[in-house]
């Protein structure tokens, strides 16, 4: 029988291997001729000879082919009775083979002729093939119970609904339209008579766990399954799911390949779901609230709000139990409106499901697939399927938003090779060799800051250095959408956060003690000039006092400060070490921390007021004690006025330092690791509100400390005036203080705020 002419394009191509993005038109031939092998079984009287349905050339096309046609052979020899032909025969007859058998080809003779009674022995097959015994002998004993077939077209394989077309009938659906068609199912559009409403029907063999899998999911970013019937006379399952009429993120990702990177807009996005609409005969809606948000954004914002929503799905699934194992843009459903919807649970495998294992209807698309799955789905490697975690769904989520934002994949130039357990393995060695970060820097030049971080991250070789969970990299996405939000998370290496951040603990002591020591002076100064240069036998006495009180009330509050600031600087335990401590809190515990962190600002403020007022009837009580007669009324009114007035200022200044230090250096840290709630935003709220209070004590209590100080009859000129150019400098500091401080609290509230469907997740214009 002969075969279908390969172009030349892919004739040339094949001999060193198949490109990922020509595998579909070289797969489409390979299906064909196993169909054709298969119907030959069927119909024929004798068996039909392999080397008839084998195409010449290109090579690699006709090892591919031969090796799935053996298997075949194999198979239909045993449901037909037939004399099983030994793997020699078949390397007999094509010594092409004999160069390096393929572990796949060795592996599914045993289990067929297991299944046949002819009880073929480990040992045997180790003995047979020694330079492969070390992977024949990990793959042998690892499906001994049952036979799980490595053919790619099997009839246990074939697509189901093939035989079917719009206009056709089944069971309580009417066919309206083909939406796509895969290896192991057919979508259509379809009309279910009971309910009189639009469903997607996928028409499937009866097999996997698919309908009660996704029957778990409930998430907005999840297309919904309404229920299944069985058709058992034709050996079908009929799954009738949400219908969304936008096409699939694979229409988009043909969209931006054919625009350069500065031309693409989210208008990308409406015009491949307007194709699909059209092309449906459906209209575009007309309340569209994500059009509007979208049409004019630059189109890696858009991206990365796409993946954020699939990494939120991802998640509420992963929290079910749940993994997908087929990211995808095909599988990657839109909403008229542009909403994402992730589909195709084919391959998931739930830990919830009685009798599922991880192995069962193992698969995926080899492009977006990890390197612990690709090592998972090659039968030479040890690796097995119930291994793999979330973080291999969120590498293949990485590879999508990766081809969403450039058009092409990272790993562009992968090849599918003549035997299948290479190509595995070559594709393994490419993801583990990373990314080019030449490649990385070229790509990602008008990119938001931190994605390519993302995307390093996501696409990590090592499963431990990606991100733990589907919410976390969602948040991480999010916060590209929000730079303010970003730079306040994950400063850059030069910004003055981290070096603060590092010096917490003295910082926060400079802060509280440096505005209290200005007030010293400056009371010392003013009460010299104004009291005790007036009062006989005074000056050693007042000298005493001042000493006596201040190395009393400096170490005070500094020990006060350290004390109130001690969790937070534990906490932090400066460098990696503080950051793996981090990781390992309670919420609870880092909700404390933030409140604190929050709470610091005002405790530096308090303390330092708190020592003035009690330092202020101190001092003429010291001066009578001291054996100073006669202190006049007069004299304690200026001392209490004066130090009183001294204390005002000097709590505002330590506010605005050490808030700024805790919460723009180190509540930061404390979000990175917990979802910010209601409560933090009520928080971050409140010392907002907070701010225009110290900002006001700071621009009115110096020049009202003049005016009050003038009225009770200060003669210390000199001494005011320099509390009026002090007061100016202090509130010049204080008001920068002040609008870094806001600017960090208001980008801290936005990612605190309630994130519904990704409002914050959009910079907002």
């Amino acid at each position: 029988m002969s075969s279908p002419i390969v172009n030349n394009t892919a004739s040339q191509t094949l001999s060193g291997g198949l490109p990922l993005d020509e595998t579909a038109h070289v797969w489409s031939i390979l299906a064909s001729q196993l169909q054709s092998f298969l119907s030959a079984w069927e119909t024929g009287e004798a068996p039909p000879s392999v080397a008839d349905f084998l195409p010449a050339e290109p090579l690699a096309l006709r090892r591919m082919t031969l090796v799935e046609l053996i298997k075949a052979d194999l198979e239909a020899r045993s449901q037909n009775g037939r004399t099983l032909r030994s793997l020699d025969e078949y390397l007999g007859e094509f010594p092409e083979l004999s160069v390096e058998i393929p572990l796949d080809l060795i592996y599914e003779e045993f289990q067929i002729r297991k299944q046949a009674g002819l009880a073929p022995s480990v040992e045997e097959y180790l003995a047979r093939y020694p330079h492969q015994a070390t992977e024949l002998a990990r793959l042998l004993d690892w499906q001994q119970a049952a036979h799980v077939s490595t053919s790619l077209f099997g009839s246990k394989k074939t697509a189901g609904g093939a035989s079917l077309s719009p206009g056709d009938s089944i069971d309580d659906f009417n066919l309206l339209a083909h939406l796509g068609q895969g290896a192991f199912a057919s979508v259509f559009l379809a009309r279910q008579n009971s309910m009189q409403r639009l469903v997607a029907l996928k028409i499937s063999a009866n097999r996997s766990a698919e309908p009660q899998t996704l029957a778990q999911l409930d998430n907005d970013h999840i297309i919904r399954v309404f229920d299944q019937r069985i058709v058992p006379e034709k050996g079908l399952r009929l799954m009738y799911m949400q219908y969304v009429s936008g096409g699939t993120l694979q229409e988009v990702v043909t969209e931006v390949r054919g625009h350069a990177a500065g031309d693409r807009t989210g208008r990308l996005l409406f015009t491949a779901i307007d194709r699909a609409l059209t092309a449906r005969g459906e209209s575009r809606p007309a309340d569209a609230p994500l059009r509007e948000r979208f049409a004019d954004t630059p189109w890696p914002e858009v991206a990365c709000w796409i993946a954020s929503r699939l990494a939120r799905g991802l998640d509420y699934a992963h929290r079910q139990g749940i993994l997908h194992r087929d990211i995808k843009p095909a599988n990657v459903l839109l909403t008229a409106d542009g909403a994402p919807k992730l589909a195709d649970f084919n391959i998931s495998f739930s830990s919830k499901l009685d009798g599922a294992t991880p192995a069962a209807y193992f698969g995926g698309s080899l492009a977006y697939m990890s390197p612990e799955q690709l090592e998972a789905c090659n039968p030479a490697h040890a690796r097995q399927a119930d291994s793999l975690d979330g973080r291999s769904d969120l590498y293949s989520l990485g590879v999508l938003l990766w081809e969403l934002l450039t058009g092409r994949r990272p790993f562009h130039d992968e090849r599918v090779s003549s035997s299948w357990t290479r190509t595995l393995a070559d594709m393994t060695a490419r993801r583990h060799a990373g990314l080019d970060h030449q490649q990385l820097a070229v790509v990602a030049h008008d990119w938001p800051a931190g994605l390519n971080q993302i995307l390093l991250r996501s696409l990590d070789a090592a499963v431990e250095r990606r991100y733990d969970t589907g919410a976390e990299m969602a948040r991480q996405l999010e916060l590209c959408l929000l730079p303010e939000a970003r730079r306040i998370l994950w400063p850059a290496e030069n910004n003055w956060r981290l070096l603060v951040r590092r010096y917490g603990m003295a910082a926060v002591i400079v802060a509280t003690i440096a505005p209290n020591v200005v007030a010293a002076i400056f009371n010392y100064a003013y009460n010299r000039l104004e009291i005790i240069e007036s009062l006989q036998n005074s000056q050693d006495v007042f000298w005493r006092t001042q000493l006596m009180i201040n190395s009393i009330a400096f170490p005070a509050g500094m020990a006060l400060a350290v004390g109130f600031m001690w969790p937070v600087h534990s906490a932090m335990s400066n460098t990696d070490a503080g950051a793996a401590k981090l990781a390992t809190l309670s919420h609870d515990a880092l909700r404390r921390l933030r409140q604190r962190c929050l709470a610091l600002g005002h405790l530096a403020a308090g303390i330092s007021l708190a020592l003035w007022l009690l330092a202020a009837p101190a001092y003429p009580i010291a001066l009578a004690w001291g054996g100073v007669e006669n202190v006049p009324t007069s004299v304690y009114i200026h001392f209490v006025a004066s130090l009183t007035l001294c204390g005002l200022i000097a709590s505002a200044y330590p506010f605005f330092g050490v808030a700024c230090i805790t919460v723009c250096c180190h509540y930061p840290v404390f979000a990175r690791y917990d979802s910010l709630n209601r409560e933090d935003l009520r928080s971050l709220d409140s010392l907002l509100r907070w701010t225009w209070i110290y900002l006001l004590l700071a621009a009115s209590v110096p020049m009202l400390s003049v005016a009050i100080l003038e009225v009770i009859g200060s003669q210390a000129h000199y001494a005011l005036e320099l509390l009026a150019v002090g007061g100016v400098a202090g509130l010049a500091i204080a008001f920068t203080l002040f609008r870094i401080l806001q600017a960090d609290l208001a980008a801290l509230m936005v990612i605190a705020a309630p994130s519904g469907d990704g409002h914050n997740s959009l910079r907002r214009r």
